[in-house]
């Protein structure tokens, strides 16, 4: 397991831009395990640039972090991620097809974090993980279960950045 730098909802986000179109996932994970973008993107797809980056995708570099994350995303009609205690990945502005862009709800400073060059000015949130750090044992934290993971053909990634429903 990795370890990320930072994580305490004490702390502000640093914002990370998007390096690629479909990059915000990858922003993402920089952003919450206080790596660069392009460690990020190594622990993402290793050797391999991929399209966009599933909710699977997204937890699973956050666990290599040892950033506990819940199974799935909480709708935002069951709470509020404006009240939550913690960092959160955010799926915003979905799309008729399903795809959403990932963002960061910074705890602290009580605002969204976008990765996005020049993020929406009203950005519409569909659901959230809420985030803690801890040590983890499991599939994505195992380095030799990575290893077989990533000889393991990649579920379908949804294009132009933006992750699918898992």
């Amino acid at each position: 397991m990795r370890k990320a730098r930072t994580m305490s909802t004490g702390q502000p986000i640093k914002r990370v831009v998007q390096k690629h179109d479909d990059g915000c996932g990858m922003a993402c994970v920089a952003m919450l395990a206080g790596v660069s973008y392009w460690v990020a993107c190594e622990t993402i797809f290793g050797s391999h640039q991929s399209d966009a980056t599933s909710l699977a995708d997204v937890r699973c570099a956050l666990m290599d972090f040892g950033v506990q994350t819940p199974e799935h995303m909480t709708p935002f009609w069951d709470a509020d991620y404006t009240q939550l205690r913690n960092h959160a990945l955010l799926a915003l502005d979905p799309r008729p097809n399903g795809q959403w862009h990932w963002a960061v709800w910074d705890a602290m400073r009580r605002r969204i974090v976008d990765p996005l060059k020049t993020p929406s000015k009203q950005p519409v949130v569909v659901g959230f993980l809420e985030l803690s750090c801890i040590e983890i044992n499991g599939p994505c934290g195992d380095p030799v279960a990575a290893v077989k993971a990533q000889a393991r053909p990649r579920q379908t990634q949804a294009p132009h950045g933006r992750g699918q429903r898992d």
